[in-house]
């Protein structure tokens, strides 16, 4: 499995509070189960997952190298209907993963106590409380929950790990919320990294193995994705950066480079401009035929009776002429001279 060396990567690894933010079209999944892999091979000491919509089963296999992890199973019976042992944790074999059972997945305070019930079977020293959580979508709590009492979770989460040692992570699909929804679960939160589709194909990095070789060019635009990153750093500065990564023939993430963008061409020809014709070509006509120019030509709009001589002729039947006269219009300014003008 390839270990992209990316700063969402150096990020992800950091302590803090962070918020992976895709949509339908650009899903977080392979970066979900990368990322869990990749702690796993970092050698964290505890993983605890919080599984809304991933079966367990798939979720085990990116924590096989794990020295301990507890995956809180919200996704099998998230309301505790079919299970007859409420909180019975059951073991992996073959590996260090515990599956805990969640009865209540929309109680916050029941996945406060599950968490605290993970580290119990872990067995987490309260000195060395080292943990990385990852929720796979928050979607799910927005359901009953306001995003800022699910961002208070996310931070009590994380203060009840050692502090500058564990991370949490929670992913946000970002087209089934509203964008004040969004804006305040972004609010607090120490790095968000946003998930989006590129525009133009990214480029190999050099130097990398040809294990990693990326797929054919015309299926690599669908399989990249561009990470946008905000981060805020501890000394109250914000940091951006912009990152890509693809995957390869076997399901790995690959980190690809951003190709810096391509100059404008202009055309400065000035000739043929003036030659293109901007009624051409379209649904409707804009332009008059002969006849209907002609006839626009005669017709006397109402206030432009006055350029008609046959209207100032007094001879003909119902015409009149209307005389002004400038004395008629004498206004006195002073007619009882009271005032000194």
């Amino acid at each position: 499995f390839f270990i992209c060396t990316m700063v969402a990567e150096s990020l992800l690894h950091s302590s803090g509070v962070s918020i992976i933010q895709d949509t339908f079209q650009t899903n977080a999944s392979v970066l979900f189960h990368h990322y869990l892999t990749s702690w796993s091979s970092a050698n964290q000491p505890f993983i605890v997952v919080y599984a809304f919509t991933n079966p367990p089963q798939r979720i085990i296999k990116s924590l096989s190298r794990a020295k301990k992890a507890v995956i809180i199973d919200c996704f099998s019976d998230c309301d505790g209907w079919n299970s007859t042992e409420v909180g019975k944790a059951q073991s992996v074999e073959g590996t260090h993963c515990t599956i805990l059972p969640c009865s209540d997945v929309y109680s916050l305070s029941h996945l406060e106590d599950l968490f605290n019930q993970a580290t119990l079977l872990m067995k987490c020293d309260k000195q060395s409380k080292q943990v990385s959580v990852m929720i796979d979508s928050l979607g799910v709590l927005m359901l009953q929950h306001t995003a800022g009492s699910i961002r208070q979770l996310l931070h009590r989460l994380y203060s009840t790990c050692e502090a500058k040692q564990s991370r949490v992570v929670g992913i946000v699909h970002t087209d089934a919320m509203q964008p004040q929804d969004l804006s305040q679960l972004e609010y607090g939160v120490h790095t968000v990294v946003k998930v989006e589709q590129p525009l133009a194909t990214l480029e190999d990095i050099p130097g990398q193995t040809k294990t990693c070789a990326f797929l054919s060019q015309s299926s690599a635009l669908r399989s990249q994705r561009l990470l946008v990153i905000r981060h805020d750093r501890p000394s109250g500065r914000v940091a951006w950066a912009t990152e890509g990564y693809g995957i390869d023939a076997n399901g790995d993430l690959v980190s690809m480079k951003v190709p810096k963008s391509a100059p404008i061409q202009v055309s400065t020809d000035n000739g043929s401009a003036a030659n293109i014709d901007p009624t051409a070509n379209l649904t409707f006509n804009l332009k008059l035929t002969e006849e209907e120019q002609s006839a626009k030509d005669k017709l006397i709009l109402p206030y432009m009776h006055h350029l008609d001589a046959s209207m100032q002729d007094p001879s003909k039947p119902g015409s009149s002429i209307i005389y002004y006269d400038s004395d008629d219009d004498y206004d006195e300014e002073d007619p009882d001279d009271d005032l000194d003008i």
